[in-house]
């Protein structure tokens, strides 16, 4: 891992700690305040496992059509493992959601903790496939994983530190994955 990429991970990582342990209840405080209608709109479409299933489905896409099978299968790789480790350390550590039960999804009601945020473990997995295959369009992606997990604060179901974390989490399962599978 690079220097640089290095040094970010460890200065999110820190942001996410104070956040964890001085700023989580007024950042869900504040994005309460800042709700209305178009940002409810814009935040439940980012928000759902349909967006990020249509996300999953582009991405293998435009692997396939570029002809990097041996990255599909990282890529593949990459979300089973960003799956397992999240549901994982939500057992482990069993951390409340801002708002308690999600009562509007009962089907996730079972593993319904907060850390890490799934949305953010799962999405920021993928950059690393997505830096290395498509450098170009690595900081669209970003903004998107980015937009998609503030969404998780924005309807109080994450704390600010369960997605930063939940990125850096990710990111480390992806960039695992793919250095894995780059040494066989």
């Amino acid at each position: 891992m690079k220097k640089r990429a290095v040094v970010w991970l460890l200065a999110v990582s820190i942001i996410g700690i104070l956040c964890l342990l001085f700023f989580d209840s007024s950042i869900v405080d504040y994005m309460s305040s800042i709700q209305n209608v178009y940002l409810d709109a814009l935040f439940s479409v980012l928000e759902s496992y349909w967006a990020i299933i249509l996300i999953v489905i582009a991405v293998l896409a435009m692997l396939a059509i570029n002809h990097k099978n041996k990255s599909i299968g990282v890529f593949i790789l990459t979300l089973v493992s960003s799956t397992i480790a999240s549901f994982a350390l939500k057992f482990i550590i069993m951390r409340p959601r801002p708002l308690g039960l999600i009562e509007l999804l009962p089907i996730v009601n079972w593993v319904d903790y907060s850390f890490p945020s799934s949305h953010a473990v799962f999405i920021f997995s993928m950059l690393p496939v997505i830096s290395k295959e498509f450098p170009k369009l690595k900081y669209l992606f970003m903004a998107l994983a980015c937009l998609i997990v503030i969404s998780r604060i924005y309807f109080n179901v994450h704390y600010a530190s369960d997605i930063i974390l939940g990125a850096v989490i990710g990111y480390l399962v992806g960039y695992f994955a793919l250095r894995l599978t780059e040494r066989k």
